[in-house]
């Protein structure tokens, strides 16, 4: 309480002497701060105008035209990879699909020119570019109509080298006929070489071995058997149109080589004609950046005097702005970082003093943490006091037992010495409640208390409450004899307080049951083991009639 009463005296002293209100200090520096802020973004603003204009003009006029160029551009593109598509067509179905995207590519153009260009000559031109898709799709139409009758032609080719096959046991009675169906199976399998070529020259050349192989094939007939000659014969002549007749085998093939080369070489043209539109159709883009350059650049030199005062004037609002910040840091944060790190220290449990220089609401604070430091120890002395005593017998509880116990046994094992251990019970102490009342039962327990401290001898003897109505006396060095000396003198004090009992079968007044345990460094036991040891003798105590002592 009288902590408490000096607070104002002392805080009152200390606004003694010039006082710097640190909420005045701070109002100014913020102040300051505002005004070269406001201060810059005016300059800015101003500036920003003119900038702004241009974005402006950019943005409305610019932009527009340079976003219609690109989709342009990126549209013409697509046309370009939709071509090659269109050659390397492999069906009819995707013939067909690629067909109608290119048609609904160049609609799309088309409209995209018409809403945003007047320029005749980009229609023009998609219009021959239209008519150049139109022939490559008719080019490639053909050659797909060439590889459906090349694939026929080969199934034919197949077809007649079953029935050889079939044939080849009457034809191969004799070595000719062996002969005649070997070379009919090269002139196969030569023809099937055919339509892997993708040389012109290379096939006219298989095609010549072709004839001489089928002339040779002719004259081995005549060496056959009567019997299968005619059916030889036929599937020869039946060979001979399917890979020389007009529309033969190798005829077809040349004439796929040649589509193809068509379909490439038109292909390519296509893609110059696209070249050249995409660069017609970027052509105005390329004007429109020229001009927004040349914007540009003149506001640059416009503003390049402008530049180096705001310069001078950022320069200046942070010369002013880190001035601000370092009183501030100086005057505000350096002591309020001490003050912090003088409060951790002290929770931390150091004996510091707050010391803070000044004569401000900061050094108020120091001096009133002082006190509140001073007032709080004080308090915590009485809580911790508090906290390990028993209330109503104002003996040691049962946290602090346990925390002495610990403590004893480690300085026994240490010390190596021995150690003993009463846990004392009143008996019949419920009836004892019973019968007078739990008032009469309070006071009770405080005379017994006051019974077991008038037994202890030694300042390291330890006394507490253990339960309701159970104590605990803790013995540091001493042997089992001793401990049975302070029992027997503990159960004497208790027996000479002479407390009526109604209700004790073993005397006509209050007694009490006592358990000894008692250990030695050697035994390495812990608090559970000995107070378990104690529980068991006390309980061999009740059970061997109250109001007596047995040592474990």
């Amino acid at each position: 309480m009288n902590s408490r009463k000096k607070i104002p005296q002392q805080l009152s002293h200390s606004s003694r002497g010039r006082r710097c209100s640190l909420a005045a200090v701070i109002s100014t520096a913020f102040i300051s701060i505002v005004f070269l802020f406001i201060s810059a973004m005016t300059l800015s603003h101003y500036r920003l105008g003119s900038f702004q204009s241009i974005l402006v003009q950019i943005t409305e006029d610019s932009f527009p035209e340079i976003t219609y160029s690109r989709n342009l551009h990126n549209q013409i593109n697509e046309l370009l990879h939709l071509s090659s598509r269109l050659a390397f067509s492999g069906n009819d179905v995707t013939l067909r699909i690629v067909k109608q995207s290119i048609e609904n590519k160049v609609q799309s153009i088309q409209k995209q020119i018409n809403e945003q260009d007047s320029n005749v000559y980009l229609s023009t031109q998609l219009n021959v570019i239209s008519s150049e898709f139109f022939s490559l799709q008719q080019l490639v139409q053909h050659k797909l109509t060439i590889q459906e009758q090349i694939i026929e032609a080969q199934s034919s080719m197949y077809t007649l080298h079953e029935k050889m096959f079939s044939l080849s046991p009457q034809v191969n009675r004799n070595s000719a006929g062996t002969i005649w169906t070997s070379a009919y199976s090269e002139m196969i399998t030569l023809a099937s070489k055919t339509l892997i070529k993708l040389r012109l020259q290379e096939v006219r050349q298989v095609f010549r071995q072709a004839e001489n192989k089928i002339a040779l094939l002719e004259k081995d007939i005549l060496l056959l058997p009567l019997s299968s000659r005619t059916s030889a014969e036929s599937l020869t002549d039946q060979l001979r149109q399917l890979m020389f007749a007009e529309n033969g085998l190798l005829q077809l093939k040349i004439m796929q080589l040649r589509i193809n080369g068509r379909v490439i070489g038109r292909e390519h043209f296509l893609k110059n004609l696209l070249d050249d539109f995409s660069r017609v159709a970027e052509f105005k883009s390329y004007q429109i950046n020229e001009t927004v350059v040349a914007d540009t650049n003149a506001i640059i030199e416009a503003t390049d005097a402008e530049t180096k005062l705001m310069n001078v004037v950022s320069l200046f609002v942070l010369f002013v702005l880190f001035s601000v910040i370092y009183f501030i840091k100086r005057r505000f944060v350096e002591r309020v970082v001490l003050l912090n790190r003088q409060v951790i220290a002290r929770l931390k449990g150091d004996k510091i003093e707050f010391d803070v220089s000044g004569n401000d609401e900061i050094s108020d604070m120091a001096k009133a943490f002082n006190i509140f430091a001073a007032e709080i120890e004080e308090q915590k002395q009485i809580l911790r006091d508090l906290s390990l005593t028993d209330g109503l017998t104002g003996l040691y509880n049962r946290r602090a037992l346990d925390q002495r116990l610990e403590q004893e046994l480690q300085t026994a094992a240490r010390n190596q010495g021995p150690l003993a251990v009463l846990i004392m019970d009143i008996d019949y102490f419920k009836r004892y409640n019973d019968i007078y009342g739990h008032l009469a039962g309070d006071d009770c327990l405080k005379q017994v208390s006051a019974a077991l401290l008038h037994s202890k001898r030694r300042s390291t003897d330890f006394i507490a409450r253990y339960g309701g109505e159970e104590f605990l006396f803790i013995l540091p060095n001493t042997t089992p004899d001793g401990a049975q000396k302070m029992a027997a003198e503990v159960l004497a004090k208790v027996n000479a307080l002479n407390i009526t009992h109604e209700g004790n079968s073993a005397a006509a007044h209050v007694t009490m049951s006592i358990g000894i345990a008692g250990g030695c460094y050697q035994e390495n036991l812990n608090s559970a083991e000995l107070l378990e040891k104690a529980d068991k003798a006390l309980y061999k105590a009740k059970k061997s009639g109250k109001n007596c002592i047995y040592s474990h």
